[in-house]
């Protein structure tokens, strides 16, 4: 009976009701337009750790060298292998695996090639198998490296198909001959330490080494560690202790030219989005808010200002004051609920046809490509529309309390007056 009573009032008031919808409806749609871009954001730049199972990326910055048919990725120094297990035995490490990324001209093409750990495919890996966005991130068709011929590649199949390279195919590296014994699909999820062409990370070191006389009486290297965190680890601790560790063991400088890739560091970079830039957002759209709930208390009070003479014969009839209050409450919240509930629909619509037309790059370190790749590697972020449950109640949460305390306070204001003073007006 109340809120059809309510409902009534507010239809029968179209302007001052649409004033007070519209007002909560633009603050609550900016709020869940900018909420939801954010996490569009972060959900896209994070997609290239989780598929490889990664929290932290690291590595040294070197300057690039000269020419060779065989050389480590560009700006990516030699770490000694020793490093994993190092690292592996910080207490905030769950898993750490090596990769060593390099290139190779082969054919008059450049492959992209990365050195990897068999082992260390189901923790951290480019070739992790798991469900993202509810499908596989990697399908392998054939097997992986067989322990008895080490001269084995598994290939991208993008790569594949352009030159018609199948399961038991040979592919020449560095004047080598391997045999092809999978093929990957990445399924256009891009992920950290991306390669053209994976191979056992022992033949890796053996190919770089032979070509670069500074690492012919190295022990073991990669140049790049993905590095798995326990949940409960603060990362900024765990980049500080592996940034010291790494310096260590190489003698570079640990914060100028050794590099730690958090999905949150690259935000800024990937998207075009300072972090200067996401917090002033926030702020305007919070502003905005504060503006709102102070139109809504402003709007609720001159609405029970105009209905003096109403709320005096309701009262003589036999309304009481906690009546007439549940009354202007309930007017309120019904406004709320509109505006929150529309706000929210088209700030979705708004954020996912901005995520529709922006396009993010993953910055060269986290994936290590040469300019010129044979295969192009699936580096743009697509920005899944996912409807976050917690932000549309929060949002319908903000609603009703910025209502409710517009009502509130114009239910005190209506409670108090004198029923006798509003009939001598009449």
């Amino acid at each position: 009976m109340l809120w059809m009573y309510a409902w009534k009032e507010l239809v029968r008031r179209k302007a001052r009701t649409a004033l007070t919808v519209l007002s909560i409806f633009a603050s609550t749609g900016l709020l869940v337009a900018v909420l939801a871009i954010l996490n569009f954001f972060k959900d896209a730049v994070s997609l290239p750790f989780k598929a490889a199972g990664a929290d932290l990326v690291v590595e040294t910055y070197v300057e690039p060298g000269p020419w060779k048919t065989v050389r480590l990725a560009r700006h990516l120094g030699p770490l000694p292998a020793s490093i994993v297990n190092e690292i592996q035995a910080l207490p905030e490490v769950e898993s750490v695996s090596g990769l060593l990324m390099f290139w190779a001209w082969e054919g008059g093409r450049m492959i992209n090639l990365a050195g990897v750990e068999p082992k260390d495919t189901s923790s951290c890996s480019p070739l992790r198998q798991q469900t993202l966005l509810g499908r596989p991130s990697a399908v392998i068709e054939g097997s992986f490296f067989p322990e008895s011929n080490p001269k084995t590649a598994l290939v991208d199949k993008r790569f594949a198909e352009k030159f018609q390279l199948q399961v038991g195919s040979p592919i020449q590296i560095a004047g080598e001959k391997f045999t092809v014994v999978g093929l990957v699909d990445m399924m256009g999820l891009p992920r950290t330490g991306q390669a053209e062409v994976f191979i056992p990370l022992p033949e890796a070191q053996r190919l770089v080494r032979e070509s670069h006389d500074f690492l012919k009486n190295s022990e073991n290297f990669v140049n790049m560690l993905l590095v798995k965190l326990h949940s409960s680890t603060d990362p900024k601790v765990a980049e500080s202790k592996i940034r010291q560790l790494v310096a260590n063991a190489t003698g570079v400088d640990p914060e100028k030219e050794v590099r730690v890739f958090t999905y949150e560091g690259i935000l800024p970079d990937a998207t075009g989005v300072s972090s200067i830039a996401q917090q002033m957002f926030k702020v305007i759209a919070l502003i905005m808010l504060l503006g709102t709930t102070l139109l809504v208390v402003k709007a609720s009070l001159i609405a029970v200002n105009e209905r003096r003479n109403e709320i005096g014969i309701m009262k003589a009839v036999g309304w009481k004051d906690s009546d007439i209050a549940k009354l202007i409450l309930t007017e309120t919240v019904l406004q709320g609920l509109v505006g929150g509930v529309t706000g929210c629909l088209v700030g979705y619509v708004i954020a996912y046809l901005y995520a529709a037309t922006v396009e993010f790059k993953l910055p060269h370190g986290i994936l290590p490509y040469s300019c010129v790749p044979a295969a192009a590697p699936p580096q743009n972020l697509t920005v899944a529309m996912k409807v976050s449950p917690e932000l549309v109640l929060a949002t319908l949460a903000i609603a009703i309390v910025m209502s409710t305390l517009g009502g509130y306070i114009a239910a005190k204001r209506a409670a108090s007056l004198n029923p006798a003073e509003a009939l001598r007006r009449l």
